[in-house]
């Protein structure tokens, strides 16, 4: 992905992050009013079964017998204004249900001699849900109720109850949204910092999964790298073993020609089997391994060690030996090897000798790469996984050397492993045990 790509990646999650916000304050707004709707009509609740329960029931039956103005009325209006004043309500008043199932508004708590009067029996706004609910003598509180003269507003309703248990009439209360508003309003001034905190968490959040992307695109491609110089080396080293097997090619199809040439048809098709089931045993292992890396690598190994005559034997456990990078596990195989193979090289053919011992036991994987070179002097052994250092001549090229088992002693110290250099009957043995790491 390009980095201009990447950029507009990065832009769109931060304006998706941003509508999340945004919708969230807006879900946590519209949360807080619904409450504080919910509390206020409540409390209206409250507030209208205490007057209900405190009514002057003598003069509200009075009252109710005759439904007119008197002494009565006033007494039952005075009360209601108290309580208005109290609560804090926008209006307390007396309504009942008649048989006919209408709401009517009886008494009003409003001061005398404003210019808004409410005549007795005037229809109140309850919609009929409301209404069949004060018919069964419940107490309730209504949506919010729009009503252009009066504003916006919720009216909580509770039931005054006769001496005989039978319901006189309802007190009802009306509390203003704009009470509400200021409320939610205070409330969300009162979360404003906890909101701007979680929005800093999220977005901390979102940097520091941005700054772990970024390392782990490092850690690959550092990690891709790694692995693929590893093999360009292995490759390299494939492509010189197939310039001298074509080499080999040419002097073989030279022979088979001189065969044909002195009529030696039976000599010729003797030699042709001989270098074909050379040709087919070359790189083939007398087994299989459930590791492909490992495979792939022991075989070009071995191809190796033929070319170079020289005898290289295995015992290595079948195993994934899971928990060990299959890239570090090729360093330490393909410099060890190598370094055997250039210890041996010198030899005459009938001594060239390579084995490698490789086994799993108890989470740690025990390696042993055994060569029939001379050994390696006292002197030196505290020096060869030191990077730089060689104990063998400087080659033509002047090409960088001692750097293989430098390698092999960086990548066994990733895992609290060892690596050490001994003598066993008469073969160098490097010893490498590595500790699997877990997850």
């Amino acid at each position: 992905m390009s980095k201009k790509s990447k950029t507009k990646v990065v832009l769109f999650f931060f304006v998706i992050l941003c509508v999340i916000a945004l919708f969230n304050v807006f879900i946590y707004y519209f949360n807080i009013q619904k409450t504080v709707n919910v509390s206020v009509a409540n409390q209206g609740i409250e507030v209208a079964s205490g007057i209900a329960i405190n009514i002057d029931r003598d003069s509200l039956e009075s009252f109710l017998a005759s439904k007119k103005k008197s002494r009565e009325f006033s007494e039952i209006q005075r009360y209601l204004l108290d309580s208005r004043q109290k609560s804090g309500a926008m209006y307390v008043y007396l309504f009942e249900v008649s048989e006919e199932g209408d709401a009517e508004t009886l008494i009003v708590g409003w001061p005398r001699g404003t210019e808004v009067s409410f005549p007795i029996g005037f229809e109140t706004n309850l919609e009929q849900e409301y209404v069949n609910k004060a018919k069964d003598g419940e107490s309730f509180y209504t949506r919010i109720i729009e009503h252009p003269p009066y504003g916006a507003y919720i009216t909580s309703a509770a039931p005054i109850i006769g001496k005989d248990g039978s319901v006189l009439a309802y007190i009802g209360v009306d509390n203003s949204i704009a009470l509400t508003d200021q409320i939610s309003s205070d409330v969300m001034k009162n979360s404003l910092m906890m909101m701007v905190y979680q929005g800093l968490i999220v977005f901390i959040l979102f940097g520091i999964y941005l700054m772990m992307d970024r390392w782990y695109q490092n850690y690959t491609r550092h990690e891709v790298e790694d692995v693929e110089e590893t093999f360009l080396a292995e490759v390299q080293s494939v492509l010189s073993t197939v310039r001298s097997l074509r080499h080999d090619f040419l002097n073989h199809v030279q022979v088979i020609h001189g065969l044909l040439r002195l009529d030696r048809q039976e000599a010729a098709m003797d030699y042709i089997m001989s270098i074909s089931e050379e040709v087919r045993n070359v790189g083939r292992l007398p087994y299989s391994l459930q590791n492909p890396v490992l495979l792939a690598l022991l075989q070009i190994k071995a191809i190796q060690a033929k070319n170079q005559q020289i005898m290289f034997d295995t015992n290595i456990e079948d195993h994934l030996y899971e928990g060990v990078k299959s890239s570090d596990l090729m360093k330490i195989l393909s410099n060890l090897l190598d370094n055997a193979m250039e210890a041996t090289v010198v030899l005459q053919e009938e001594e060239r000798y390579i084995q490698l011992q490789m086994k799993e036991e108890f989470g740690v994987v025990k390696i042993k790469v055994k060569n029939s070179g001379s050994s390696i002097e006292k002197s030196h052994l505290s020096h060869v996984f030191q990077s730089g250092f060689s104990t063998k001549r400087e080659t033509k090229d002047k090409s960088v050397r001692g750097q293989g088992l430098f390698i092999v002693s960086s990548v066994v110290n990733q895992y609290n492993g060892t690596v050490d250099i001994s003598r066993e009957g008469g073969l160098t043995v490097f010893s490498v045990t590595l500790k699997k790491r877990i997850g």
